[in-house]
């Protein structure tokens, strides 16, 4: 299943983020804009991996073919829970240049564009592979716990742990590329009050591949990064992108 690429993000919507020990937890996978987007169904062919991180044990999760939700679990012991989940890689086709200078653009790499035009490369009618890396924080019970890097291509690892009684409310979020931080690097934020509204801002990661963010209690969160490199030879994409995204919640 192709996913919309183009400024359309893609992540797990496990809200409200909090659920009791032993019972049902759910978590949608959705693609859209402003932290607001369509459900998607569990479909294997387009799933590269499905996981459950939790008492420090990582287990693949396999639901039925177009469940909604796409994630159902009888439910946890108390603790951190953390979902991950890897796409396929689909293709978008772009007609024009302008439309991919609107996508670098708003994912805070106008870079890429200078780099295409002195690549010379083509400037109608190419196309981009990219895949999905998401990742859900849960609170089961207490939530207490820790996050852990689980080796996805690009990933997000908190660092803080916004359900533990001890969080300060400013959230540190380390992004990783391969396995290496990534310095100086573009974060959309997506804040979501409770009256679902949703404000955007643009963050960077610092020297140590870090983003620090500043919480408000009730407030669900998404993080969004892409990276970018240029397709392998003998590919029929120009490029090859790689989103990141990291969901939860501040509780009141």
């Amino acid at each position: 299943m192709a996913l919309p690429a183009l400024a359309h993000e893609f992540w797990i919507d496990a809200a409200p983020y909090a659920f009791p020990p032993n019972s049902s937890v759910t978590a949608e996978l959705r693609n859209g804009q402003m932290f607001s987007g369509m459900k998607l169904p569990y479909i294997p062919n387009s799933t590269a991996r499905f996981d459950v991180h939790h008492a420090g044990e990582t287990f693949n999760y396999s639901g039925r073919i177009g469940d909604f939700p796409a994630f159902q679990s009888d439910g946890f012991t108390d603790g951190l829970v953390t979902v991950v989940h890897e796409t396929m890689p689909s293709t978008i086709t772009y007609t024009t240049l302008e439309k991919f200078r609107r996508f670098v653009q708003e994912k805070g790499r106008p870079d890429i564009l200078d780099r295409h035009r002195e690549l010379g490369l083509p400037v109608e009618t190419f196309k981009e592979n990219y895949t999905r890396h998401a990742k859900a924080l849960i609170a089961v019970g207490s939530g207490a716990g820790a996050d852990v890097t689980l080796g996805m291509k690009t990933e997000f690892t908190a660092i803080s742990n916004p359900y533990d009684q001890n969080f300060t409310g400013v959230m540190t979020v380390e992004l990783r590329l391969d396995g290496i931080l990534q310095t100086h690097a573009p974060v959309s934020v997506f804040d979501k009050n409770d009256q679902g509204h949703v404000s955007h801002t643009l963050h960077r990661t610092d020297d140590q591949g870090q983003v620090h963010i500043d919480l408000s209690p009730g407030h669900q969160y998404l993080l969004d990064s892409v990276a970018f490199s240029p397709a392998p030879d003998g590919s029929e994409a120009l490029w090859e992108t790689y989103w990141a995204a990291l969901t939860f919640a501040a509780p009141e």
